[in-house]
């Protein structure tokens, strides 16, 4: 990526002004990246943060075309041992998006993520009554699909712990995945969706297609955003 792209991209707004303290990042000629002892999202992703510039996950995504590559990426920094940075850039839009960078061709030693134990799922669900704390879907015998979900994303770092755990539906752990991607905000502290007891007004609802499209069809035809249309529909409610 040139300097002109780097700035396009917002990538250190400081380069605007420190252009000469520009240091590229350069291979030695026997410091190479095993990518072959890897499947293919793992390569392709090395590969691409292997010069140690800034990548937006937005084009890591289009190049491994695996919705969950974050994951991959979690497993090369913490089982794998590559010093991965995760940061935020601006795309083409102006919006900030996940972006990461290979800080060191140095391994570390990597420490496998241990999944979600048989006890820390059973506690969890009893300690959330089996209930959905979303939407609030009943879990009990499987229903709904229970999910053990990270209150504060492992794409932020957060703990596998029981504290950070909540028990969810597979709909709701969908929907908070995608929102969790796209979020700028700078910490989970107020995010109802990783706190749900702060947000008592806000609510997370999945809706059929035929719900769905029918939705959208009055957002169109009132000119309102679904949110909206929403809001005036409840609205009429209370009216009447």
């Amino acid at each position: 990526m040139t300097i002109i792209e780097l700035l396009q991209f917002g990538v250190q707004e400081d380069l605007r002004n420190n252009l000469g303290r520009i240091v590229r990042y350069k291979l030695k000629r026997h410091d190479t990246l095993p990518e072959d002892e890897y499947g293919a999202a793992k390569s392709i992703i090395l590969k691409m943060l292997r010069d140690g510039q800034w990548v937006l996950g937005d084009d890591i995504l289009a190049a491994v075309k695996q919705s969950y590559y974050d994951r991959r990426i979690r497993e090369l920094r913490d089982e794998d041992g590559w010093e991965i940075e995760t940061g935020w850039l601006e795309n083409v839009q102006g919006k900030k998006r996940p972006a990461y960078r290979l800080k060191s061709h140095k391994r570390r030693k990597g420490i496998k993520r241990p999944g979600t134990s048989t006890e820390d799922r059973a506690f969890v669900l009893k300690r959330d009554n089996y209930t959905c704390q979303l939407c609030g879907a009943d879990l009990h015998d499987g229903e709904n699909n229970p999910q053990i979900d990270h209150k504060v994303p492992l794409l932020r770092d957060g703990p596998s712990e029981v504290e950070n755990y909540q028990a969810i539906c597979s709909n709701c752990n969908v929907v908070k995945r995608g929102i969790c991607k796209k979020c700028t905000l700078p910490t989970c502290d107020n995010c109802y969706l990783a706190y749900p007891e702060k947000g008592a007004n806000n609510l997370l609802v999945s809706l059929t297609e035929v719900e769905n499209e029918y939705l959208s069809k009055l957002a169109e035809k009132y000119g309102l955003t679904r949110v909206e249309t929403l809001r005036r529909l409840i609205t009429r409610s209370l009216n009447h």
